[in-house]
């Protein structure tokens, strides 16, 4: 039958195949697929192929590890020639004590992972360079890892795990997957690592989802959610993908029981690993695949051998073997197929001894001329155990078979007999003395593979210490060594060999006694008393023993500290070695081995440095020790030295040069250097910065846009390594390049600060690189330019924070503001020109150069007793120009353009402007008309300083809208003021302006718009009263109901129909105005009866009243009017305190006065007094002008002024003295021209002499209806 081939595997090597490639060939799936791939074969095909195929099937199941005790099958056929009898016994015990150094760590961290036993250094020669790489790193690193664990599990994460997490993000996905493979192992990957696996699982590339399977198979159950994910690599073109994934299921056990199926189906794949894999799987599942026994008894009649052979070891694994089918393959023992023969064989071997009954057609097969058939027979017979114990003098003759697989396996299958065959110990102990190799190795292996069961012949073996023959001395100690507590009495013996003058001998003897350990610790003073017997030689063999022995032996440390200064230099490495192998027992000799480090002798130094390491004394001060070992071009140098270097992670970037040298000098290697200087690096950032850009990058893996900040760092970095790579042109020649590179990427952004740093770089690669060189020359360039340019650009923005800064500080500091802002020539030379356009073009600017002068801007608008209940929202305006009326807030909610606002005194256009000015958001200027004598502009400059003043500035803010300006008291002006205030309005008619004046005789400007205010209507009369209340003083008697009842009984009293119709409308016009209606409120609510034709002068009766009881004296009207009369003639508004003290406090309590109080900039308390308005004030100066012949009436003819004192006038003065004054002013408007003022004296006059005679007329007689004249109808009515 034709069987498919089985590159790089070879589990039957001929005699052309070393025993270690046989006993690698014979280990797990996992462990074989990991250290020896398929594309790497172990033996010319020649001399493997015609048998290879068939036990390359069965090994999984009949080849258990060395550990497994008697009884367990295991096959290791024995070397066949004298040579490798020779350096089998040179090496190490391999089931004992010690492995190689990359075993040696992996069996400390890992405990029961082992590599498999017989490993040694000679196995490098059958794997590939860079899997032994990662392999090495693997265990070293994990080393120092699973001991921090072990010590304290919650301690923080190592450099090392940074260094590793850090090389999940490097641009080569080899080196990632090493990673990640590593991680895995350590059983420590981030929970959010885990869907990333998932994904790579499905990635493209093969190589990523073999490398991922892999690792998921290491991390087993913890990774079952992914299974599902491997169902699809169970069906990946690439072999080798399926073999991962099935091992990975495996891996799993019972977690992946749901893919059973599928790994039925796998067992008849054309590929003889994936089959492997596939029974590996299905065998770890154990009972979890017992559902498939139908499906795998159905396989054991399929035409393909291997298919059978691995349905029969599934079945064995569960447990579910058809013992029925025993007699049926005994039938098939006599094919004349070879392959059929040696499939049957096989599987009776699996039932193990339930085929007992074919054990005598086994005995047949033992002569089978197919040298795999009679291998297969003795295995079958070893498995049997007991059953098979009549059998075991044939396997003994076994050992004699030229086949060296077959006498192996013999010797193994005595073994696995146990103490069944210990009857034939004694022979196998005879066999020893044959002369004939191929005679003595099988019967070793058989006594070694037997253990305790062979114990009986410990005196025989013993005696074959003193043979004349070296090898059969070295036999019986090794013998001895596995012999354990039973040959604890020879253990003295072993000492004594340690003298034998041959070498490998006394070698022996030391292994022996590190291999009983414990059992032969009473011999270590012994040995340390042979520590100083004067043949170098036996202080070797000593030192030897005592490392083999390890910690068994750290009594005898102090001991081992004297030939750490042997003259010769082995024995001082094997004593560094042996305390190493002491561990943390021999920590107090530390100092010791640190002082070895100088030695002149290089392996000297690794060994001290290696025992170090093993006690954890090791640390980053020895950095430089490792990096010169790793400078040695030795292979092994290279992975102790690396190994080294990792357990001192983080090592800084100086450090790090050397691995990068290496991985550029290494293409093969270079994934695996790369991997050692992320964990060595530990993550650290300016390692991780060069390793994005180092060694040998592929270009679409280098970083295509940097920050500046990155960059900066990057180039920090590589002047670090290039200081410490002038050995290494390979690493220079790429470090150029990337220098350039990094330079290039921020091209434009680099900074002046930046220039030393590229000027270094430059001159670095002036020398070697002129080309590189001038390409840094020109970034370099351009950034001066540049330079230049954010020289200006940051000067500039300097000097506009500067004036910034200034601007924040100007409103607080007069300092400032006299220096910088209200001078004009440092202004103008401090801010370059373009600050004062600043100032006046930018709204926010010109706010904050205001900011100083707010309150003066509104000072005379007296906003801090405006409180807001005073205005009344109901006020209407009438549109000359629409010919309508509308509420007045919603014809001019803010100011916008040109307002005229016309209305008579006391309308409220004054607490209009106030309601305005409280709301405004903008910039506003409240002016009375007075102060507007030489201007508009010029009243606002004398509110202002420095620039804000300017001319110029308050002439572009005016026109432009920036500057809302409010004039009121336009009537109360000369003409001539009245003109210019129009003309400035005219000029700037793009301006906000309003404008209040009571109705007269002049031209409005032809660019504002006219509002009329309107007297209030009857209904809001009511209304009007009753939004009074809250305003009401303290001497308010009425409140709530009773004021609102007092001002309805109120009004309908003055408004009732039976008044007459002209009383009426003379009361409706007092009524309809605001100033007077808020008189009216008070009173009403003092309890007062109003009085509307006489309202001030009552007003003034209540106030002199009560002066009278609080003072005991009159006020003094005369002269208070006096002073009120030059207020307005000094244009003063307010009255002095000083001289009309007490008269202020009564007057304040009747709202006829406020008082208004202010800090000054010096910090001092001011108050000061005014009317609370100008009808009020005009009271008292009428008092000064009435008098019989009193010149002051017409000296105040022309004033306007005193154009509402006149109009008061008409309702004080008796009545002969208002017709004399009357006709006075008719004359003065017919000589001046100017009727604004005769006009309405004779209105208002008129209408006091009609309210007189209506008030003092008899009330109307009742009517008579006897009268005759009414009767008829024919007689005149009565008034």
């Amino acid at each position: 039958m034709a069987h498919p081939s089985t590159p790089g595997r070879c589990a039957r090597p001929s005699a052309g195949c070393s025993a270690e490639t046989s006993r690698f060939a014979a280990s797990p799936p996992p462990c074989r697929a990991a250290a020896n791939p398929p594309q790497t074969p172990c033996c010319p095909r020649s001399t493997c192929a015609p048998r290879r195929r068939r036990v390359c099937e069965c090994a999984p199941s009949l080849t258990p590890s060395s550990q497994q005790g008697p009884g367990s099958p295991l096959p290791v056929p024995a070397p066949h020639s004298l040579e490798r009898a020779l350096r089998h016994f040179s090496e190490p015990l391999t089931s004992l004590h010690p492995e190689p150094l990359e075993v040696r760590l992996s069996s400390r961290v890992l405990g029961s992972a082992k590599m498999p036993t017989g490993g040694s250094i000679r196995m490098r020669e059958h794997m590939p360079r860079q899997i032994l790489t990662l392999w090495l790193c693997a265990t070293m690193t994990l080393g120092d890892l699973a001991q921090a664990a072990q010590t304290q599990q919650a301690q923080d994460v190592s450099p090392r795990l940074r260094g590793l997490l850090a090389a999940l993000d490097d641009p080569s996905g080899q080196v990632a997957a090493g990673a990640l493979r590593l991680l895995i192992k350590e059983k420590r990957v981030p929970d959010e690592q885990i869907p990333r696996l998932g994904r790579m699982l499905k990635d493209p590339n093969p190589q990523t989802r073999l490398d991922t399977a892999q690792a998921l198979g290491v991390l087993g159950k913890a990774a079952k959610q992914h299974a599902p994910l491997l169902t699809g690599l169970l069906r990946d073109p690439d072999v080798s993908v399926r073999q991962a994934a099935a091992e990975a299921l495996g891996a799993m056990g019972e977690a992946a029981k749901d893919q059973a199926p599928l790994l039925v189906d796998m067992l008849k794949d054309p590929d003889v690993n994936v089959r492997i894999a596939a029974t590996f799987a299905l065998r770890e599942m154990g009972k979890a695949a017992q559902d498939q026994t139908l499906r795998l008894t159905g396989l054991l009649k399929d035409q393909h051998g291997g298919v059978r052979a691995a349905a029969v070891q599934v079945l064995v694994a569960i447990g579910k073997v058809p013992k029925e089918e025993a007699p049926h393959l005994g039938d098939l023992l006599k094919a004349p197929k070879e392959s059929v023969r040696y499939a049957a064989t096989q599987a009776l071997g699996a039932l193990g001894e339930a085929a007992k009954e074919q054990a005598p057609l086994l005995v047949g097969m033992l002569k089978d001329p197919d040298s795999g058939v009679r291998e297969a027979a003795v295995l079958a017979l070893g498995n049997m155990g007991e059953a098979a114990k009549e059998q075991a003098p044939l396997l003994v003759g076994m050992l004699k078979d030229p086949n060296e697989n077959v006498s192996r396996g013999a010797a193994k299958a005595l073994g696995a007999m146990g103490e069944a065959a210990k009857e034939q110990a004694p022979l196998l102990v005879d066999m020893l003395k044959d002369p004939d190799w191929s005679i003595l190795i099988p019967a070793l292996q058989a006594l070694q593979a037997m253990g305790k069961a062979a114990r009986e012949q410990v005196p025989r073996i013993s005696n074959l210490l003193k043979d004349p023959s070296p090898f059969r001395r070295i036999v019986a100690a090794e013998l001895l060594g596995h012999m354990g507590e039973a040959a604890k009495e020879q253990a003295p013996l072993l000492v004594g060999m340690l003298k034998d003058p041959n070498e490998n001998v006394s070698k022996g003897a030391a292994k022996a006694l590190g291999a009983l350990g414990e059992t032969a610790k009473e011999q270590a003073p012994y040995l340390a008393d042979m520590l100083k017997d004067p043949n170098e030689k036996v202080r070797d063999a000593a030192v030897q023993a005592l490392q083999y022995m390890g910690k068994a032996a750290k009594d005898q440390a102090p001991h081992l500290v004297g030939l750490l200064k042997d003259p010769e230099k082995d024995v001082r490495k094997e004593a560094a070695a042996a305390l190493g192998a002491m561990g943390e027992a021999a920590k107090e000799q530390a100092p010791y081995l640190a002082d070895m480090l100088k030695d002149p002798d290089e392996k000297v130094r690794l060994a001290a440095a290696k025992a170090l390491s093993d006690m954890g004394e090791f640390d980053r001060k020895y950095a430089p020790l490792a990096l010169e070992l790793l400078e040695n071009e030795t292979v092994q140098y290279d992975y102790e030295a690396k190994g080294l270097l990792m357990t001192m992670a983080p090592l800084e970037l100086q450090h790090v040069v050397l691995l990068l040298a290496k991985a550029s000098a290494n293409p093969w290697d270079r994934n695996d250097w790369l991997l050692c200087a992320h964990v060595t690096g530990g993550g650290e950032p300016p390692v991780e910065r060069v390793l994005r850009w180092l060694p040998r990058r592929a270009f679409a893996g280098l970083p295509t846009e940097l920050t500046l900040e990155e960059a900066r760092e990057t180039m920090h970095a590589f002047a670090v390594v290039w200081q410490h790579s002038g050995k290494y042109p390979d690493l220079r020649d790429d470090l150029a390049e990337q220098i350039v590179r990094v330079a290039s990427l921020t091209k434009g952004q680099w900074t002046l600060t930046d220039d030393k740093l590229l000027v270094q770089h430059q001159t670095n690669l002036k020398a070697s690189y002129p080309a590189h060189a001038e390409r840094l020359q020109a970034i370099r360039s351009s950034l001066e330019s540049w330079g230049r340019v954010k020289t200006f650009a940051w000067t500039w923005v300097g000097h506009l924070c500067f004036w910034l800064l200034l601007l924040f500080v100007y409103p607080r500091s007069p300092q400032v503001q006299a220096v910088f802002f209200w001078n004009p020539w440092v202004r103008t030379i401090t801010g370059f020109g373009y600050v004062g356009l600043l100032l006046t073009w930018v709204p926010i600017l010109r706010r904050r150069l205001l900011a100083p002068f707010a309150n003066q801007l509104l000072a005379d608008a007296d906003l801090e007793r405006f409180p807001k209940e005073s205005y009344f929202h109901g006020s209407q305006v009438f549109i000359p120009s629409a010919g309508r009326s509308v509420p007045l807030l919603s014809a001019v909610p803010q100011l916008r353009g040109q307002v005229v606002l016309e209305g008579a005194s006391g309308l409220g256009k004054s607490l209009f402007i106030r309601y305005l000015l409280r709301h405004s958001k903008q910039l506003t200027v409240f002016l009375p008309a007075e102060r507007c004598r030489e201007g508009v502009l010029e009243a606002i400059q004398a509110k202002l300083e420095g620039h804000a003043k300017d001319t110029a500035f308050l002439q572009s803010i005016i026109y432009s809208g920036a500057l809302d300006i409010y004039i009121d008291g336009l009537n109360e002006v000369t003409a001539d003021t009245r003109a210019r205030i129009v003309q400035f309005v005219e000029r700037n008619f793009h301006g906000n302006i309003l404008l209040a004046t009571q109705r007269m005789e002049w031209t409005p400007p032809i660019t504002a718009r006219l509002y009329v205010l309107q007297p209030l209507s009857d209904a809001q009369v009511s209304e009007f009263l009753a939004s009074r209340e809250v305003l009401l003083g303290e001497k308010a008697r009425l409140r709530g109901p009773e004021y609102l009842q007092s001002c309805e009984r109120f009004v309908q009293r003055v408004l009732a129909p039976e008044q007459p119709e002209e009383l009426r409308l003379s009361m409706r016009e007092v009524l309809s105005n605001p100033m007077d209606l808020t008189v009216i409120a008070q009173m009403l609510g003092e309890g007062h009866s109003p009085d509307l034709f006489r309202l001030r002068q009552q007003q003034y009766e209540l106030m002199a009243r009560d002066y009278l009881e609080v003072n005991l004296a009159e006020f003094p009207l005369n002269g208070f009017a006096e002073e009120c009369h030059r207020m307005r003639l000094e244009d003063r508004p307010s009255l002095p305190e000083e001289r009309f003290g007490k008269e202020l406090l009564r007057l304040e309590s009747f709202k006829i006065v406020v008082r208004r109080q202010w800090k000054g900039p010096d910090g001092r308390e001011h108050r000061e007094w005014r009317f609370r308005h100008d009808k009020l004030q005009e009271f008292f100066i009428a008092q000064a002008l009435l008098g019989q012949g009193n010149p002051r009436i017409a000296q105040h003819m022309d004033d306007p002024r005193f154009r509402g004192v006149y109009f008061l006038l008409a309702l004080l003065m008796d009545p002969e003295s208002a017709h004399q004054l009357r006709d006075r002013l008719v004359v003065h408007a017919a000589r001046t021209r100017d009727h604004s003022v005769s006009d309405e004296f004779v209105t208002l006059l008129e209408a006091r002499r009609k309210s007189e005679q209506l008030l003092h007329a008899p009330p109307p007689r009742p009517q008579d209806d006897s009268d005759p004249s009414n009767k008829h109808g024919g007689g005149e009515r009565v008034a």
